[in-house]
C-alpha cells in the first residue's frame, strides 16, 4: 500500500529528473494521488480550502524552476525545445490549479470579482 511519504519521495525523484512527457504523465498522476491522500488527513472544510490554496501555490515554484532549467539547457543547445514546452505547460497547469483553488476558497462575491478582474486583464498583458 502506498503512503504519502513514498508518494512524495517518488514525486521528488521525478521532479529532479529529466523533463519528459512520460515523467510529466507520472507526475500528474502522483499529484492527484497525493492530493487525495492529503484530503483524507484534513480536518475541516475551511482548513481544506486554505490548505488546498497553499498546496497549489507551493506547487508553482518547483515547476517554474524546472522550466528555468529546461530553458537554460535549450539556450545552451543541450536539448530541443520540446522539454521547454512541456515544462511551460506544467507551470501553466499549476497556475491554473492555483487560481481555481483560490477562487473555490472564496465566500464573498467581492473576492470572486477581484479574481475575475485579474483574469480579465490577462489578454491585455499577453497581447
Amino acid at each position: 500500500m502506498l503512503n504519502l511519504e513514498e508518494i512524495n519521495s517518488t514525486i521528488k525523484k521525478l521532479e529532479d529528473g529529466e523533463t519528459t512527457f512520460a515523467n510529466c504523465e507520472k507526475l500528474a498522476a502522483l499529484y492527484t494521488v497525493r492530493k487525495h491522500f492529503k484530503g483524507e488527513e484534513k480536518q475541516s472544510r475551511d482548513s481544506d480550502m486554505g490548505d488546498d490554496v497553499t498546496t497549489e501555490l507551493s506547487d508553482i515554484l518547483p515547476q517554474y524552476k524546472k522550466y528555468c532549467e529546461a530553458k537554460r539547457k535549450y539556450k545552451q543547445h543541450e536539448t530541443t525545445e520540446q522539454p521547454v514546452i512541456f515544462a511551460m505547460a506544467n507551470v501553466c497547469l499549476e497556475i491554473k490549479e492555483f487560481i481555481k483553488s483560490l477562487y473555490s476558497s472564496t465566500d464573498m462575491e467581492a473576492e470572486r470579482d477581484q479574481i475575475r478582474q485579474m483574469v480579465a486583464v490577462l489578454p491585455e498583458i499577453i497581447g
